[in-house]
Formats: C-alpha cells, sequence, structure tokens
C-alpha cells in the first residue's frame, strides 16, 4: 500500500518479541525480499512501476547494503536500536515538516512532456496509472545518491528502506506518489536480498523462524498493491 517493504513495523515487533537487533535486522531483510516481490509483481499491472528509476535506485543500493550488513554485525545491540529511532522519527519529522502543498501533492507532475525542463542528467518520464496520464522527471545523480543511502539504511538496520525512499523520492526528486511507491518496492528488493545474504552468511537468523512470516507477508502485500490505485493520492501521503 506504502510502497515499503514492512521492515520498520518488524524490527520492533521482533525486538519486542526477544530477538537482538542483529536478529531481527536479517529476518526483517528477509521478509521485505518476499513482500517486496509479491508487491512488485501487482505494481507492475497496475503501471506504478518505472524501471528506469528502479533501475537507476538499484545501482547506488545493492552495493551499500552489503556495507551497511557488515557494520550491523560488528556495532554494539544498542547502537543499532538508537539509530533506528532516530532514523525512524526524523524521517516521520521531515516528511510531516516540508508538508503537502495547497492542493495536496508534493510531487512535480507536468500535464504535457514538452513543459519538462530538459538536461542531460534528467530523464523525461511518462507513466499512465488507470485513466491517469502522468508526466516526470528523473535525475540520475539524486537517484544514485538516495540508492546508496538505502542501500546503507538497509543492511545497517534491517529495514528494505521503502519508508524511507518513498517520502524522499517525493519531496526531493517530485516523483508523483502512486510511482513513488510502486517503484520504491522494486527498488528495494536489490538492497534486500544483498542484506539478507550477508547476515545468512554470518549466521545472524534462523530459516525456520521466516516461513510463517514470509507467508502472511506475502498475501498482506497483495492486497495493499490492489488497494493503492484506489485510494486518493492525499490519503497516501497522509497514511
Amino acid at each position: 500500500l506504502l510502497g515499503v517493504g514492512g521492515g520498520f513495523i518488524m524490527i520492533p515487533l521482533l525486538n519486542a518479541a526477544g530477538l537482538l537487533m542483529r536478529e531481527a535486522v536479517g529476518l526483517s531483510l528477509l521478509y521485505v525480499v518476499f513482500t517486496a516481490t509479491s508487491a512488485t509483481f501487482r505494481h507492475f499491472k497496475i503501471g506504478t512501476v518505472d524501471p528506469m528509476l528502479a533501475l537507476i535506485l538499484l545501482g547506488g543500493a545493492t552495493p551499500m547494503a552489503v556495507v551497511g550488513s557488515h557494520y550491523a554485525t560488528v556495532l554494539p545491540n544498542n547502537v543499532l536500536e538508537i539509530a533506528f529511532a532516530l532514523l525512524a522519527i526524523g524521517a516521520t519529522a521531515t516528511y510531516l515538516g516540508r508538508g503537502r502543498g495547497k492542493d495536496g501533492a508534493t510531487a512535480k507532475s507536468f500535464s504535457r512532456p514538452d513543459a519538462i525542463p530538459r538536461h542531460r542528467h534528467i530523464l523525461l518520464r511518462r507513466r499512465r496509472v488507470q485513466n491517469e496520464e502522468l508526466f516526470f522527471t528523473i535525475n540520475i545523480f539524486s537517484g544514485l545518491l538516495l540508492g546508496g543511502c538505502l542501500g546503507i539504511v538497509a543492511g545497517l538496520l534491517g529495514i528494505g528502506g521503502g519508508w524511507l525512499l518513498v517520502p524522499l523520492l517525493v519531496l526531493v526528486m517530485r516523483i508523483p506518489i502512486r510511482i513513488a511507491v510502486g517503484t520504491s518496492l522494486l527498488a528495494i528488493l536489490g538492497p534486500a536480498v544483498a542484506g539478507a545474504a550477508t547476515h545468512w552468511k554470518f549466521g545472524n537468523f534462523d530459516l525456520k523462524v521466516s516461513i510463517p512470516l514470509i507467508l502472511a507477508g506475502i498475501i498482506g502485500a497483495q492486497i495493499g498493491a490492489i488497494l493503492v490505485a484506489r485510494i486518493p493520492s492525499i490519503w497516501l501521503e497522509r497514511l
């Protein structure tokens, strides 16, 4: 529904269940791999995924996820918990602080392609979501930078990063929120796979424990992806 893998909810729940932060991080990343994959297939059918934007984000995110996973293994548990809490609060405060425009839209969309500024590092994109035609731009440099931040956060804190990436795509890159939601799910797959593989290599989680979480997550992801095209953009931003 919101373009997130679910790790930002799963991590506190796993902590409450008694898992150490590094164990919760590895298990959460594996969970994100399956839920994001499930939702991405549905979003492709809806038309809310921009493959070019996802490729740019993946280019910066995937290698940095391995770096983040390494530090998640060596840093003290309480440091990881504090970092997670501060990042969650900071992302929320930033989104609420910068807010929406008067018309409820944070994305900078265009009614026609010839209104879009032309630069070598800026790509012109057009997507159709149901009966709505969306024109927007992708700044390649901004995409790579956001992708790198996404990868570090994913590997270090066990979250796919979508809960942080979606507001950044909307606020910084001015991507329409429906496109940001669908593309985020594809973009978080790379760092989630790389991070989960690294944590498994370090022995940070048990595969058997993940089965019920993954099965339930796949079903929930399908329901959320179906709803995204039926909920007004203003309510997606508020959620």
